[in-house]
């Protein structure tokens, strides 16, 4: 059973770890734009 939520888990942490570099990179990409607009 625990290991099944420890695979679970790190699965979870895989995915959300790439959705925070996503937006890292997408806020990276605005920043620019902010800059010259402000």
């Amino acid at each position: 059973m625990k290991c099944i939520i420890q695979k679970v888990y790190k699965r979870y942490y895989v995915i959300s770890l790439n959705i925070v570099s996503i937006n890292n990179s997408l806020f990276i990409a605005h920043m620019p734009v902010n800059a010259n607009l402000g």
